[in-house]
């Protein structure tokens, strides 16, 4: 942005990556006491460029608990540019950011190309955590058997699970279960 000052009146223009020319054209005297016959006027000119600035992106290690749905990590406070992500430093950037579902570690990598105002910012990585989910339910066996009769246990499962079970009896295992 550039910021000059015509007069009394502040003037502010944006401009982009370039090089300009700023004149200042003197053609009246301040207060208007002496006329233009009087004075040699001058004209100034100044060349100037404006170069890129810095991009930015900030792109941090994230934790998340195992939901069974895909998960990644994406860039936030984007400033000049398009955050690409890809699996390794050296890898293929895409716009599309990789994603995981199961649990463990992964590294994302993420850089910024600059735009025509903007330079490009150096690939960063971060760290996508997934943890183990707590599973919740309960198992309720009720009632009172005599020998012969069928016993009855109720599973619940909150997490909608596949839970595989087996029997035992004292000490013995049954060669049955279920899911």
């Amino acid at each position: 942005t550039v910021t000059y000052k015509n007069g009394s009146t502040t003037v502010t223009e944006t401009k982009n990556v370039g090089s300009y020319t700023a004149s200042v054209v003197i053609d009246s005297v301040i207060g208007g006491q002496a006329k233009k016959e009087n004075y040699t006027l001058t004209n100034t000119t100044k060349s100037f460029t404006i170069g890129k600035a810095d991009g930015s992106f900030t792109f941090a290690d994230k934790s998340e608990v195992y939901n069974g749905s895909a998960k990644s990590i994406t860039a936030t406070d984007i400033v000049g540019g398009t955050v690409t992500y890809s699996t390794s430093q050296n890898g293929t950037y895409s716009e599309t950011a990789p994603t995981y579902t199961n649990v463990g570690e992964y590294t994302i990598w993420a850089k910024l190309t600059g735009d025509a105002n903007h330079n490009d910012v150096a690939p960063k990585s971060a760290v996508l955590k997934i943890t183990n989910a707590t599973l919740s339910g309960s198992v309720t066996i009720s009632g009172t058997v005599t020998y012969g009769e069928t016993l009855t246990a109720n599973v619940t499962n909150t997490n909608s699970a596949t839970l595989t079970y087996k029997w035992y009896s004292n000490t013995t295992k049954s060669t049955s279960g279920g899911t």
